[in-house]
């Protein structure tokens, strides 16, 4: 929402998965979020929003100068579209700044029920290529979120279409990768019944699988499978996203927002990750960047499966690919080097300029059994040398302290308090002039101009009382303009405050008081009220909702001849199988 920044380098969005996550986003410097409803999000199982905690949101986020994208990006049954279009009309009434979506047919159903609320193509429509850019045009859609599988050439020859013949375009820069296409994934779904289209992903890619070596019959069985011998549990876990230390490439090339996946990440992860790529992207701006290793590994610290620059940075394969484990790993630290169990330490050699402290959590692995024990430091790490001594005290049992254990740091308390010293929150203000009418035998008049960046807004507000002429102490004008800057928020910046007083009334402070307060309650609401549709464009829109004939079980879009019936298709694994259904009358 910031045209200063948004004129050079890309919008940065970040997950909202509870409001605690919002803030903490908004607090670190994110120019728009993104976030889900209980319904119709691809994260069915992060805390999320009702319709009133999303009004919420998006006032907060608005008095921030930050946009608020919500997610409807499931597949949609034809008994829920009704539902699914009057949330969406919902949505637009209270002001929402977009809505991600996946189901094409949503999609033009929106496009024909709210024409005017930007429409996002989700990373789940699978959009990779220019040609599905364009589609995407055609489609309605504004912005296209492209699959974290797209590669830099096919990113730049989307790019290299006119601007004015394709929707703004989005990338992933960090968070989990899917080892599925984008929104193409069925394990989840076939293993379990818990559809990842339908925000149910049980996540089958991060639980540990054997490699089977099989012939194959001549229907294409597999026979005689046997269990193929490998020290990796994890095939499927992929690392994680980190397009920060490509930062600089990126910036350079038209990309409309960088986007942090982590919705179900917790708001220390949220403030962590998104200051880092904030700050980042304010020092390109500056033409002063290089990477920040001591953010780098925050970010490890933080969560981090390992990380990857992924398809975009040209790292597919083995380099995409974390099989050893797939929970956080955290920053790897080094391998122990010695032992003194005595004192009850070890030394390392480390790898990272980062010292752990006393609360750090450490994680120890043995790699010849793959065990791997955790435990908190009870005292900071000692550097001697070229060795750092780390202490023992609270390592499980069942790791033997020896040479060549992998030592790593899998959570810090001092990551929250660095994320807070780099945080921007006051970084958006409000400009707004005052000019105050105060005159005997009248009720005072305090008009406010507020200045956005689509023009000014004038805001009047009359008192419902009327000053007296003051017997012994009038009130100052000096007195009159200290209350009125009283704004009890620092996001309203008063620039010109001018006043037209003679000096001779007496009002009481609590009157005066209860007056600017209801002017910048009036202020606030005024701020809003411009990101919400008007009377006629809501009542159009529930027009247009009421003549969709979608009611629910009605089979939205679909005319049946009287007395045809559905036709009854049969999954069969075997001849016998197939000739026992036809032999039945199936016809498919």
């Amino acid at each position: 929402m910031e045209e200063e920044r948004a004129n050079t380098i890309p919008e940065l969005l970040a997950p909202a998965g509870s409001m605690a996550a919002l803030v903490a986003a908004v607090n670190a410097g994110a120019d728009a979020v993104y976030l889900s409803g209980k319904e119709y999000g691809a994260r069915k199982y992060a805390e999320n929003f009702s319709l009133p905690g999303i009004a919420d949101a998006i006032e907060f986020a608005h008095m921030h100068g930050v946009g608020v994208h919500v997610t409807v990006n499931t597949l949609v049954h034809d008994d829920e579209l009704a539902g699914a279009a009057r949330y969406v009309a919902d949505l637009y009434s209270i002001g929402v700044d977009a809505v991600i979506v996946q189901d094409v047919g949503l999609a033009r159903m929106i496009r024909d029920i709210v024409p005017d609320l930007p429409l996002h193509a989700s990373t789940q429509a699978t959009i990779y290529s220019r040609e599905g850019v364009l589609w995407a045009k055609k489609a309605g859609f504004e912005r296209v979120i492209l699959a974290r599988e797209t590669t830099l050439s096919e990113l730049d020859r989307i790019l290299a279409l006119d601007p004015k013949m394709r929707p703004e375009i989005e990338i992933f820069v960090h968070g989990a990768l899917c080892y599925c296409f984008s929104g193409q994934c069925l394990l989840s779904s076939a293993i379990g019944g818990r559809s990842g289209n339908r925000g149910m992903c049980a996540q089958p890619c991060r639980k540990p699988y054997s490699l089977l070596g099989a012939a194959i019959d001549r229907y294409g069985r597999p026979v005689g499978a046997e269990n193929v011998p490998m020290d990796i549990r994890y095939l499927l876990s992929t690392r994680d996203l980190m397009l920060y230390p490509f930062l600089g490439e990126i910036t350079r090339r038209d990309i409309a927002a960088l986007k942090v996946e982590g919705r179900m990440r917790s708001p220390e992860y949220v403030g962590t990750v998104v200051s880092a790529y904030r700050n980042a992207l304010d020092r390109i701006i500056e033409g002063a960047w290089t990477p920040s290793t001591e953010d780098m590994d925050d970010m490890s610290i933080i969560f981090s499966r390992g990380f990857t620059g992924g398809y975009l940075a040209g790292e597919t394969g083995t380099r995409l690919m974390g099989r050893e484990r797939p929970d956080n790993r955290g920053l790897f630290f080094g391998e122990v080097v010695s032992c003194d169990p005595a004192l009850g330490r070890f030394s390392v050699v480390p790898k990272h300029g980062y010292v752990p402290v006393k609360g750090d959590g450490i994680a120890v692995e043995d790699p010849r059994s793959g065990m791997i024990s955790g435990y908190t430091l009870t005292q900071d790490g000692m550097l001697h040398g070229n060795r750092l001594v780390i202490s023992m005290t609270g390592l499980p049992r069942m790791i033997r302290c020896r040479k060549g254990l992998l030592v790593y740091v899998t959570s810090s308390p001092g990551i929250g308090k660095r994320a807070q010293v780099r945080t921007v929150s006051c970084r958006f203000r409000i400009p707004l002039d005052l000019s105050l009418d105060l005159s005997p035998d009248s009720p005072p008049v305090l008009e406010g101009i507020i200045h956005t960046g689509s023009g000014d807004i004038v805001v009047v507000r009359r008192a419902d009382f009327v000053p007296e002429r003051a017997r012994t102490a009038p009130l100052s004008q000096s007195q009159v303009e200290e209350q009125l800057r009283k704004t009890g928020d620092p996001i309203f910046e008063i620039r010109d405050c001018s006043i037209n007083y003679n000096g001779d009334l007496f009002i009481p402070l609590g009157e005066l008081n209860r007056f600017r307060r209801d002017f910048y309650a009036k202020v606030r609401q005024e701020f809003l009220d411009q990101f919400r549709p008007g009377g006629a464009e809501t009542a159009a829109v529930a027009r247009r909702l009421e003549s969709v004939k979608c009611a629910p079980g009605a089979g939205a879009g679909v005319r049946r001849v009287p007395g045809d019936l559905p036709v009854i298709s049969v999954y069969v694994d075997s001849v016998a199988s197939a000739r026992g259904a036809c032999e039945s009358g199936c016809r498919t």
